[in-house]
């Protein structure tokens, strides 16, 4: 089994996961390997990153311990999820505060681009 490319974890706090890229094919597990990054941090910026091939949606948030997995930004990223999913699934949205920017491009996702409306 292998997991998800970047795994965010709670308890850290403002970082930045920019340029990267991202090939899911090989990720299973799908009970909990389901994306290519996984945030449960603070206040990070994802940006810019590209992602092919997701089991499921291209980017999540999770709140799994109270008070983290919020307040952040993902923005510029292109995402080719070809996958049943979201390009980016917020968790708890009305709790998190997280940004999910329109400038994300999103193909392939077969639940659609966002589960949340996106910010200009």
């Amino acid at each position: 089994m292998t997991a998800e490319a970047v795994d965010i974890k709670e308890a850290t706090s403002g970082g930045v996961l920019r340029n990267n890229s991202f090939d899911g094919a090989t990720i299973t597990g799908a009970n909990y390997a389901d994306s290519w990054i996984d945030v449960k941090g603070n206040n990070w910026r994802i940006e810019d990153n590209t992602g092919v091939n997701s089991p499921q949606d291209g980017i999540q948030t999770h709140v799994v311990v109270d008070g983290w997995g919020t307040g952040n930004i993902i923005t510029g990223n292109r995402l080719d999820v070809r996958g049943p999913g979201y390009g980016v699934s917020i968790d708890k949205p009305n709790k998190t505060r997280n940004i999910v920017s329109c400038t994300n491009t999103v193909t392939a996702a077969n639940s659609g681009a966002f589960n949340v409306p996106c910010t200009r």
